[in-house]
């Protein structure tokens, strides 16, 4: 005799058992199908937001070594050296590191104060050309090759900014012009163009003072 699954009840409350309802497979594949076309249509906002967020960190980063630079020479009575690493990496010629020294007025070799920042290769770099006077103007817009690791193997040069005790720094341009620009690799334009990336950070730098300040779109 078989039981009527109505007549079956709980022995603690007495009542009858709870049934449970469950998705079609059909109704799956349908809410599957709407979750993947939001995911579609928020993906492009998402990436130009975290491609957005890296180049903010990576130029604030930058602007507390520099800000860090005018005060250690300043406490610690000695030039303080910005160098700035330029190589190519994935197929992009930019500056892409950086580093600070103890510089040796006398003419012996600076002193490295920290390791080389990555400025992230391949999502940030620092323009070369228009968009950047400051590093045409430094040391006449000539590079100089390194010669250590691991920025020899790369066949790196760099650019000089330097920090003196009573302030002053080595940019001899007006402060208009005393700025450099960061974006992503592949949104710079064509030489000559004038025009800028759709996102971009600039650090402008007194040329007196050695204070930075930065500029976003």
């Amino acid at each position: 005799m078989k039981t009527d699954p109505s007549d079956v009840t709980d022995p603690v409350n007495g009542r009858p058992p709870a049934t449970c309802s469950a998705f079609t497979l059909v109704e799956l594949i349908v809410v599957l199908a709407v979750i993947s076309m939001l995911l579609a249509f928020a993906a492009p906002s998402l990436a130009r937001v975290i491609a957005a967020n890296r180049l903010t960190a990576a130029g604030e980063g930058l602007l507390f070594k520099i800000s860090l630079a005018q005060q250690v020479s300043v406490t610690e009575s000695r030039p303080v050296e910005l160098r700035l690493y330029s190589y190519t990496a994935d197929g992009e010629a930019g500056f892409h590191a950086y580093q600070l020294f103890f510089l040796n007025e006398s003419g012996g070799a600076a002193t490295a104060m920290e390791n080389p920042t990555y400025l992230g290769e391949g999502s940030v770099m620092i323009a070369k050309g228009g968009l950047s006077p400051l590093l045409d103007a430094l040391n006449g817009g000539k590079e100089t090759v390194v010669d250590v690791e691991p920025f020899k193997t790369l066949g790196a040069k760099y650019q000089s900014l330097v920090f003196y005790p009573n302030g002053s720094t080595n940019i001899h341009l007006p402060l208009r012009s005393a700025y450099i620009t960061m974006a992503q690799p592949g949104s710079f334009p064509a030489a000559g163009a004038n025009s800028t990336p759709d996102n971009y950070y600039t650090l402008q730098i007194d040329p007196v003072t050695g204070r930075g300040r930065s500029y976003r779109p």
